[in-house]
This record gives structure tokens, C-alpha cells and sequence, in this order.
């Protein structure tokens, strides 16, 4: 018999199946810790006005959603659909962001590392303005660049944009300075061993262990 299939043998459980139901609950707690984060920004105010609209606009707060966000800005699908007569719907909304005008700097970060899985991004047919053909998102890692990804964008379809393979702590995002919109920010935690799953390897490890002694002790291994 393997020792693996030793381990599954519910026969021999006995008193260690509590050490095995332990070490399976703080793998499934483990999981949940670092489970993935779909940021759709429809939470957040629109309150201000632009042109003849109003609630039409807001900025996305410096912390906000387990991120920092800079020189980010989100607005009501509805306001931008009658200011530019686009009627394409969004991929969750009311709301959708964009980075603000003329800054040289679009980035998401955080203290803790993270992988970017992915984003949904679109073109805006602003006439008055330039209009992005094309997003580039780079991931770093403690100031080293880890990745990049480029997605072709178009004013009337969204599209999504693949992410970065590797842990970063900051994206940054950038366009020749032409506007482009973006929803489902996509991003889970980095793969590192967290607490509650180095206690489940714990766990099994002893219950392997007296399992495997009991074994012994019978003459069964």
C-alpha cells in the first residue's frame, strides 16, 4: 500500500481523522485568504458634473479596494452614453474608470504583492481629444519589471487584456496619453504560503506520522 493511499484509508483514521479535518479546513480558510478580487468601481460616487450632466464623474480614492490607486478617475456609464452617444454597454456597471487627463503617472499598487489576472478595456471616442488605439500595462516588483501586457482597443467593443505572469506590487499603465476606459480590474494574491496553510502542511505531517507509526506498531506497513 502507498503511503498515500495509506493516508486516505478511512479504516485507519481512528483517532487522527481530527487532525486530518483540521488540516483540511485550514487549507479550504487558506484558499479563501487568498481568493480573487474583481474590482468593478460601481460602488463609487459620480457626484460631480461635466458639461450639461450631472452625477457624472468622480475620483477613485488613493486607497480604495485593497489598492493604491493614482491618478485614476470613474465615470457613470449613462453620463458617457448621452455626451458621446455611445451605446455600448459596459461589462458591469453603472460604472467604468479611466485615467485622468494629462498625468504623466497611471499606476495601481500595493504593499502587499499580487498578480494581475486581467481587465477589461475600451477605447473613448472622444473627438476632442486623443483616442487610445492601445493599452500598455508593465508589472514591477520592487522597482524590477516583472512584465507587460498590450491589449488593441476599440472605441464601440470592450476587450480584455490578459495579465502579467509573476508577483508584482505596482502596474503601470499607459496609452500615449490618449483616454481609455476600463472595468473588472481582475488580481488575486500572490502564491506564498500563508499562515493557515503552513499549519495544514503541519497537520498532515503528524497525522502521516501516527498513522504510519500505528503501521508499524501492527505489522501492516
Amino acid at each position: 500500500m502507498s503511503e498515500v493511499a495509506l493516508i486516505m484509508n478511512t479504516n485507519s483514521l481512528g483517532r487522527h481523522s481530527v487532525l486530518l479535518k483540521l488540516a483540511v479546513l485550514a487549507m479550504l480558510a487558506s484558499g479563501i485568504m487568498s481568493a480573487e478580487v474583481v474590482t468593478t468601481f460601481d460602488d463609487l460616487s459620480t457626484h460631480l458634473s461635466f458639461s450639461s450632466e450631472t452625477n457624472a464623474y468622480g475620483y477613485i480614492p488613493t486607497s480604495y479596494d485593497g489598492f493604491t490607486w493614482i491618478n485614476w478617475e470613474v465615470m457613470n456609464q449613462s453620463v458617457y452614453d448621452n455626451l458621446y452617444l455611445d451605446g455600448t454597454p459596459i461589462p458591469s456597471g453603472p460604472n467604468f474608470a479611466f485615467p485622468s487627463p494629462h498625468k504623466s503617472t497611471v499606476s495601481i499598487s500595493s504593499t502587499t504583492p499580487f498578480v494581475f489576472v486581467g481587465a477589461e478595456l475600451s477605447g473613448w471616442p472622444d473627438t476632442n481629444g486623443p483616442v487610445a488605439s492601445s493599452v500598455t500595462i508593465k508589472g514591477y516588483l520592487d522597482d524590477d519589471l516583472v512584465g507587460s501586457a498590450t491589449e488593441a482597443i476599440s472605441n464601440d467593443v470592450w476587450s480584455y487584456s490578459s495579465g502579467i505572469s509573476g508577483k508584482v506590487d505596482k502596474l503601470v499603465f499607459s496609452s500615449g496619453d490618449a483616454y481609455f476606459r476600463m472595468d473588472n480590474f481582475e488580481a488575486s494574491a500572490a502564491p506564498e504560503p500563508t499562515t493557515l496553510g503552513l499549519v495544514a502542511t503541519g497537520l498532515l505531517t503528524l497525522a502521516f506520522i501516527r498513522i504510519r507509526r500505528r503501521y508499524k506498531e501492527t505489522g501492516r506497513n
